[in-house]
């Protein structure tokens, strides 16, 4: 048999097996119920960052009554995720969620988000991503880009702690004042604010009837008192401020 008519017998041979797509070691199945469209947006008025995704999407009455007792544990890293990294414990989750609340049938493609206040001082980039806990404990971490973890990194920037340090109240009832006193940081830590200048710290004082959060500050009813404070020497080493506030205890 010549060459020529040997290299047509092969292709021949090549063509007639069937072509099998290679399918990656770690892909998630349906039943794995893998996160689907995830999605991080940081906020830089609040300083969180909002996760949000959604259930996988099926007619398939089993998977939707395993999403009813499954979880999502959420995850948050400098560096892209992997499985191992997400079963071994080395990063640790950041919200632990109800995969489906409600009936079962709105367990596919239930939306969910999460709000993730970040700590102070953050500067730089990071991923997010979701495994699935099933009911008897085990995990489904299998970190796909766009689905279980956000493809690339978003980026993070909050604020160093500039709050005051030791606030204290004293209400003096026989001439309806109030003390205020606290420490700030300046003090503690000299040229960390600034002190002079257009742009020199001010500290501005409220009242409220409810303790404040973080959470809560933004919508919680207030009244701003004062920001021009009087200072005194009350230790050779630390500062006082005091602000002798007249108003009616509630």
């Amino acid at each position: 048999m010549s060459k020529p008519i040997l290299l047509t017998a092969l292709l021949l041979m090549v063509s007639a097996i069937p072509f099998v797509p290679t399918v990656a070691a770690d892909q998630a199945a349906p039943n794995d119920m893998q996160s689907q469209n995830i999605e991080a947006i940081f906020d830089p008025f609040t300083e969180s960052t909002a996760i949000m995704w959604e259930n996988i999407q099926t007619q398939n009455l089993t998977i939707a009554q395993m999403l009813q007792t499954s979880r999502y544990l959420v995850y948050r890293s400098d560096a892209l995720m992997n499985t191992s990294q997400i079963q071994n414990g080395s990063i640790p989750y950041i919200a632990n969620v109800s995969a489906c609340t409600g009936n079962v049938v709105s367990c596919p493609g239930q939306q969910h988000s999460i709000i993730h206040p970040l700590p102070p001082g953050v500067n730089g980039t990071f991923y997010y991503g979701i495994a699935t806990q099933l009911d008897d404990g085990s995990l489904k971490a299998f970190m796909e880009l766009g689905t279980g973890q956000i493809p690339e990194p978003i980026y993070e920037n909050t604020h160093d702690i500039i709050a005051p340090f030791q606030v204290n109240a004293t209400f003096f009832p026989e001439t309806s004042r109030t003390k205020i006193d606290w420490i700030n940081l300046n003090q503690l830590q000299p040229g960390t604010l600034m002190e002079t200048g257009p742009n020199a710290y001010i500290s501005n004082i409220y009242r409220h009837l409810i303790p404040a959060t973080r959470a809560n500050w933004l919508g919680m009813q207030k009244t701003w008192l004062q920001t021009n404070l009087l200072v005194f020497q009350v230790h050779p080493m630390m500062f006082q401020q005091v602000l002798m506030l007249k108003h009616i205890i509630l």
